[in-house]
């Protein structure tokens, strides 16, 4: 993982600031979605997470489906099935989790491995957003 990160960055040392479109970073281990301003797909979740307002894949808490209000201008713009597909490759590689909240037997909110839902202590910010 280390050697894709420092991929990931000798890439966006390369951006300029002005550049508007979300670029995907494809490598053997998985993609990573990267935009111009240093914002990532798995940043975004680990940061939701933290915040105790994870995603989920789809539904009412799904990437998309809160894309205008939570996920950064360059991500808005991008269609329902391209964004939870890019999110599934990140799944696929382990990159980031479908995990169980606490009191719940489904595992549907996102989060990276170690994140707080990932080892079972992520709380929600309001139980208005509990519910997927």
């Amino acid at each position: 993982m280390n050697r894709l990160k420092k991929e990931i960055e000798e890439i966006r040392a390369g951006w300029s600031e002005d550049q508007k479109v979300i670029q995907a970073f494809y490598t053997g281990k998985g993609v990573i979605i990267t935009g111009p301003s240093g914002h990532d797909l798995q940043e975004i979740i680990r940061e939701a997470a933290r915040a105790g307002r994870p995603f989920t894949l789809t539904g009412m808490n799904g990437l998309w489906e809160r894309r205008n209000k939570d996920l950064p201008p360059m991500f808005q713009t991008v269609s329902r099935d391209k964004l939870r597909t890019q999110a599934s490759e990140l799944l696929r590689h382990g990159v980031i989790v479908q995990c169980a909240a606490v009191g719940q037997k489904k595992a549907q909110w996102l989060d990276v491995p170690g994140g707080p839902f990932a080892i079972g202590r992520g709380k929600f910010a309001s139980m208005a957003e509990k519910s997927a």
